[in-house]
């Protein structure tokens, strides 16, 4: 079955402003838009929890996209900022918490002073 592509005019928008700053990748994303036509949820994409929205990424560049029974809604075009990898290698904000320690000769911490 052949699904129907429509872009959204925020997705349209952004695709020009796209073709204007780099034509190659623009390119690309015309392929990618043009594939959920015939196999609306490829391997290549992700899911959106359990809705009908799906994701493809492809390098630097997302497309946003919403599957209906007839229909695929084109709703963001867009490039993924990069992380500086200084970011990346921190972890998470949970992991970067280091619990505090009491030092040996060091003063109490109110929840020692309680086991007293």
């Amino acid at each position: 079955m052949t699904h129907s592509v429509i872009w959204l005019s925020e997705a349209i928008a952004s695709y020009r402003r796209l073709r204007a700053t780099d034509p190659d990748g623009a390119r690309r994303i015309a392929k990618v838009v043009t594939a959920p036509a015939t196999d609306p949820r490829p391997a290549d994409s992700n899911a959106l929890g359990g809705t009908s929205f799906r994701r493809i990424r492809l390098d630097r560049y997302r497309v946003l996209y919403e599957v209906t029974d007839d229909t695929v809604r084109v709703m963001h075009v867009g490039r993924v900022i990069a992380r500086p990898i200084a970011m990346a290698q921190r972890g998470t904000p949970a992991a970067r918490r280091q619990p505090k320690m009491s030092v040996a000769g060091g003063s109490m911490g109110a929840w020692q002073k309680s086991l007293r």
